[in-house]
This record gives structure tokens, C-alpha cells and sequence, in this order.
């Protein structure tokens, strides 16, 4: 369930952007929350705290790599600020 979800994680960041990171991570929460709420409706599925908590860590997991990735080009982009600035 974790590695599931930190592909998502990093969408999330990637969609919202560095800065809002934070958004990334309760986007990511929400989803897995809903997925696990619907759940309760299907025949056949269980909704469970622990794929709640394991998705939503694999969810804060991608925001983290999303947030290592990106990070030299964030860098990159402010020098190339300051010097043109």
C-alpha cells in the first residue's frame, strides 16, 4: 500500500508546486480517506485504519522525494534569479 502511493505523492507535489507542499500531503490524505470510505459501500471490500495510515504514508513519502527531486532545480532557478535579478 505504501509504494502505491508515492507515485501519487509526488503528482500531488508536482500539481501544487514546492511551495505547497503541505497541500501535496493533505490531498494526498483526503484521497486515500475517500478511497477507504467507499470502500464501506462495496461489497466484497474492507475499509481498514491501517491502509489509511500505510497510503498516507506512502502519499507523504512521494511529497518527500518529489521535494529531493526538485530541490537542485529550485536551486538552479533562485541563482539564476539573483544574478539576473
Amino acid at each position: 500500500n505504501i509504494l502505491m502511493f508515492v507515485p501519487l505523492g509526488i503528482f500531488f507535489l508536482l500539481t501544487f508546486g514546492r511551495n505547497r507542499w503541505w497541500v501535496a500531503i493533505l490531498v494526498g490524505v483526503a484521497t486515500t480517506a475517500a478511497i477507504e470510505f467507499a470502500q464501506v459501500f462495496l461489497p466484497g471490500r474492507v475499509s481498514d485504519v491501517r491502509d489509511l495510515i500505510a497510503n498516507s504514508a506512502g502519499a507523504l513519502l512521494g511529497v518527500l522525494i518529489g521535494l529531493l527531486l526538485t530541490a537542485s532545480k529550485a536551486r538552479q532557478l533562485r541563482a539564476r534569479a539573483a544574478t539576473t535579478g
